[in-house]
Parts: structure tokens; sequence; C-alpha cells
């Protein structure tokens, strides 16, 4: 009996604890909210401890008004994605023809056939062209022909907001992409001023085309270069053309510019005559699109793309909008019918939700959050979060994909020195007038804290809304801790 009443004592001194921990960080939380100066009413916030049907509340404010999530809406995706297509899952990319290769001579066309690879990039590319060399073809008598119909070919979903950038986060969509649907513009100064810059396209192919009007000025002059993709002047061209405008001071550090491109399937084969050409190989016919004929087919050559674990990690660590649109489309043409196209993967995406039971509370049109019709309750948001750590086939590898506080993606320089590096996983999402943090916090003792913020405001409290949500996430991350009374320093 006395044994019996120590273990109730004790209990109840963990329960009595752990009330008290709540209270002081919703204490916390009203006093953060108040010194950032930030109106209530902008914000969004949910917070709850425990798992599945297991959780208390902690702190909420508006927990069901509906608000701009911005890519908080990758956290949904990712979900739909693991689930829908799963973790193992990869796809392969071909180099395959109807023709039949003599003396060396591949007589007929070579099909680019695309299966929809995020990932597929300048090293996907020469693993396949290294494996196509075996075949001893020198020649390939025929055209570079583009297989890009798993997909349909709505390059940019019309829910995305600045739709016409050419900003590499902009990118098109395609089932035969290659490197990101994006190109590196490197810009160097010349030896003397009033000299052209160096200008220096990665990947090098006949794409792209520069147009360089820019100048190497006084070394005391600020930078001043801009590229911008410009209607081609030459009609034949297919490609895209940049022009480099401004001024690069002598001796100033080399100066990076990412830029979208805007045909994905003739962009890669592009790409692919130019890794051909390099090995020696050359194309007599040109590049252009098609879809492989009916009969039959040889493969030439194969690569598989990263598993579908992987592709969600890239997309949710650096919130990768290309990687989400591409997910969603896989999810079309894998599980309702080619060619996948974003409206039939988002119908996929909102059963998802339903059938974890999330009916209401988010409206989702686009995967990525580049756009204001996307529509999230913070409560309901949370409760996906939580309807997520009760799938045991489907979490590790989803709470893995969330950049760590302090550690790596888009938290890799946020909360760094404070108990929450290491110890938050959390999406990030921006937006003009729109910015959110939501994830997971760990506590020393193993308990877990589930949290959404949301802010949706005056564009010029945004970054005051992000110092006050890495603030709340360090508050929950130093609960329970012995060193939370002194700011989790």
């Amino acid at each position: 009996m006395k044994h019996f009443l120590l273990i109730l004592l004790f209990a109840l001194g963990i329960v009595s604890q752990a009330k008290g921990d709540e209270r002081s960080v919703a204490k916390n939380f009203k006093a953060a909210i108040k010194a950032s100066g930030i109106k209530m009413e902008s914000l969004g916030l949910y917070v709850s401890i425990g798992e599945k049907n297991k959780t208390t509340t902690v702190f909420e404010n508006n927990s069901k008004k509906p608000m701009i999530p911005a890519s908080l809406s990758k956290m949904i995706t990712a979900g739909a994605a693991l689930s829908e297509l799963r973790p193992g899952t990869r796809f392969t990319t071909e180099l395959a023809t109807t023709g039949f290769i003599e003396s060396n001579i591949l007589k007929g066309d070579l099909y680019l056939i695309g299966a929809g690879d995020p990932g597929f990039v300048s090293e996907s590319m020469w693993n396949l062209v290294n494996e196509f060399i075996r075949n001893n073809i020198h020649i390939i008598e025929g055209d570079l022909v583009v297989d890009d119909t798993w997909f349909d070919q709505v390059r940019q979903d019309p829910s995305r907001e600045d739709s016409g950038v050419d900003r590499a986060y902009n990118s098109p969509i395609g089932a035969m992409s290659f490197n990101w649907n994006s190109v590196n513009i490197f810009v160097r100064p010349a030896a003397k001023k009033g000299q052209r810059p160096q200008v220096f396209v990665d990947p090098q192919n006949n794409y792209i085309r520069v147009i360089n009007n820019a100048q190497t000025v006084d070394k005391n002059k600020s930078i001043s270069v801009q590229v911008k993709r410009v209607k081609n002047p030459d009609k034949t061209f297919y490609g895209n053309t940049l022009r480099v405008t401004g001024g690069m001071p002598v001796g100033a550090s080399e100066k990076v510019f990412y830029r979208s491109i805007t045909e994905p399937d003739i962009w890669s084969g592009y790409n692919l005559r130019a890794f051909l050409e390099r090995r020696g190989i050359e194309v007599t016919g040109k590049v252009r699109r098609g879809r492989f004929p009916q009969g039959s087919k040889t493969v030439l050559a194969d690569v598989e793309s990263y598993s579908v674990e992987k592709m969600v990690k890239d997309m949710m660590k650096f919130s990768n909008n290309y990687v989400a649109e591409m997910l969603v489309k896989q999810i079309a043409a894998t599980k309702v019918a080619p060619p996948g196209s974003i409206p039939k993967g988002m119908n996929r995406v909102r059963q998802f939700l339903v059938e974890n039971g999330i009916d209401q509370g988010i409206i989702i049109e686009n995967p990525s959050g580049l756009t204001r019709k996307n529509k999230f309750q913070p409560k309901a948001l949370h409760d996906f979060l939580i309807s997520m750590r009760g799938h045991f086939d489907l979490f590790a590898e989803n709470l893995s994909a969330y950049p760590l506080a302090g550690v790596d993606g888009t938290l890799e320089k946020r909360m760094r020195g404070t108990l929450a590096e290491g110890w938050v996983r959390a999406k990030t999402g921006l937006l003009s007038g729109a910015i959110g943090l939501a994830g997971f916090a760990g506590r020393r003792d193993g308990q877990t804290y589930n949290f959404v913020f949301l802010f949706n405001g005056a564009s010029n409290k945004v970054w005051s809304a992000r110092d006050l949500f890495d603030q709340l996430a360090v508050i929950l991350a130093s609960a329970g801790s012995p060193l939370a009374d002194k700011g989790g320093e």
C-alpha cells in the first residue's frame, strides 16, 4: 500500500509539473506576442502536446480563422505524396527507339521518354548517356524526340502567384524535365573598365542564347548587373534568350543568377544533345517533341530516379515549388490516369485529407502554396499534423523531411544557439503579407509539442512575425528544461 501511494504521489507530481509547464508556456507566449507589437487579429496560433487522441491544448488564437498558409501547403503535399506514391517508389527515364543499329549508326529517331522525375539533373543525364554509349552508336541518323506525355502540357498552374516571373522558383513543369528547369548564369568582370563582363551558362547548351549588353565599371561602383529573359529576336529559334545588362565593377566577385526556362521538353532535348556530342556522338536531326509510337520499343538506356521519400525531402527542406507540382502531377498520372495534371492530382490530395479526418478547415488549390487561394485554419492544419503521426509506415520519412532548426533547409540559420537548435522540425512559409511556421518541438523529457503559427497582415510586419515565431518555438523547446527560465541559452 505504501509503495502504491508513493507511485501515485510521484505520478501526481509529474502531472502537476506538466500543467505548470503548460501554464508557463502560455504566459511566455503572451509576453512574447505583446513585446512583438503584432496585433492578435493578425495571428493564427495553435499548440498542443501529445499525439493522436491524447493531445492537450496549450495555446490557441484565431485557431479556426481561414488564413493564407503560403508554403505550409507543402506539408499536405508531402503527406499525400508519401501515402499515394509510397516510400521506395522510383520513376524511370528512358532512351528508346523504333529504329535499328547498323555499322555503329542508329537508323531512326532517338526518344527521350520522361516519367515525371523531379530530380533528373546533370548527373542523371550523364548516367543515361554513359549507358547509351555502350551500344557502340557513333551516329544517330534521326531526330532527338522528347516524349513528355506522361504529364499534361500545362506548364504553370493557373493558381500560381506571379506566374510570369522568370526566377528559378517559378519554373515550369513537365514529365521530361532537367535541372529543375532552370539555368545558372555566372557573371565575372573583365580585366579592364569598359569591357564586356564574362558570362557563363551552366549547363552549356544551344537552348540558351545570351545577349551581353553589360559593362565592366570602375571598382568603386556597386554591382548593378541584371539578367532577364527577353523575346527571341530570331523567330526561328525555339529556345530562350537572356539579356545581361548593368555594371560589374573591376575586381568584383563572381555573381550568379538563377533563371527558369520555358519549355521543359525541348530544354531537356537540347541538353541530351549536348551530352551526346561531348561523348563524340553525332546527331544529324533536330530536337523536337513527340509521343513514342505504338509498337515495338527498343530501350537503349534508362536511369532510375531517387525514391519518393528523397523527393519529398528535397521539396520540404528547401521549399521547392517545382518538386511540389511535379509530385502532384505524378500522383494524378500514377493513381488516376496519364496525362498527370494538377486538377486531377489535387482531387486526390483533398481525398487524402478526408481519409485522414480533415474534411473541413483546409482549402487547398495549389500544392506548393505559391498562391493566395489556399486557406487553412490553424487548428485544421494542426489536426493534419496529428493524423500523420498516426501513420507508422509514413511518419518517419515525413518527419525527417522537415527542416531542422539551426541545422538544415530553410531553418539552417534560424534559432541557432538556443534550446530549439536540433529540437524543432518545422516547415516555413512566406508570401507578401503572409508568413508561417508549423511542425513539432521536442522537449528533453521526451514529450512533443505540435504547433502551427500563421501571420496574415501588413507586409512590413512579416519579418517581425518571423522573429516572433522563432521565439515561440524556442519557448516550446525550452519547456521543462532547467535552462527554460534563462531563455534557453
